[in-house]
Parts: structure tokens; C-alpha cells; sequence
């Protein structure tokens, strides 16, 4: 695994854990959440983040691929709420890129494993 890729683990791992444990403790999220109409996700998303993004910043690359491969899939049920809801474009570049990152993320840790 080359250099950027490394870091691009990390950096991904390091977000998620943030993102996570902000939609559990902030007030914002809740009322984002609300927003979404899936309040009762909130505290199942930030938990799958923070697992995930632990588990990307560690030393278990066996466990790489489950991690990313988890959060593109959020990412991608992310882009498809703020779809629904109609949210302009703006507000849906975060998880747009998030997604590409982790299916990039996706590809690479298979490839790992395969060798």
C-alpha cells in the first residue's frame, strides 16, 4: 500500500469518528436528524461511524475493507436522504465526496486481501 493511501485511511477513518460521535452528543444532529426524517437512526449511524472510522485508524487492515466498504454505504444512504429531501446540491458534496473516498478506500482493501 503506497503512502496517500495510507493517509487517505486515515484521514477517512479519523472524519468518521468525529462525524459519529458528533451526531450522537450535538444538539444540531438531532435536529438534523429530525430533518431527515430518521430520528431514530441518529445514535446507529454515529455508531457505525465511530466503529468503522476506529477500525480504519488501527492496525487490523483484515478489517479494513468491512470498515470502508460500511461507510460507503452510509455515504450512499446519505446522498440518497438529502436526495429525497431535496437539500441543494451544496449540502450533499460532503457525503458525495465521502462516498468516493470510501469506495476508493472499498477497492484498494480488497485488493490488499487478494494478495
Amino acid at each position: 500500500m503506497v503512502l496517500i493511501d495510507k493517509i487517505l485511511i486515515k484521514f477517512s477513518g479519523i472524519s468518521h469518528i468525529i462525524y459519529g460521535l458528533m451526531a450522537i452528543f450535538l444538539p444540531y444532529y438531532i435536529d438534523e436528524f429530525n430533518r431527515y426524517q430518521l430520528p431514530d437512526l441518529r445514535i446507529l449511524v454515529g455508531f457505525i461511524q465511530i466503529i468503522s472510522g476506529f477500525f480504519l485508524v488501527s492496525k487490523f487492515q483484515k478489517i479494513y475493507l468491512l470498515s470502508s466498504l460500511s461507510l460507503t454505504l452510509l455515504m450512499l444512504g446519505a446522498i440518497v436522504v438529502r436526495i429525497f429531501i431535496n437539500d441543494p446540491f451544496y449540502l450533499t458534496l460532503p457525503a458525495i465526496f465521502y462516498f468516493f473516498l470510501n469506495s476508493y478506500l472499498t477497492y484498494i482493501t480488497s485488493k490488499i486481501l487478494k494478495s
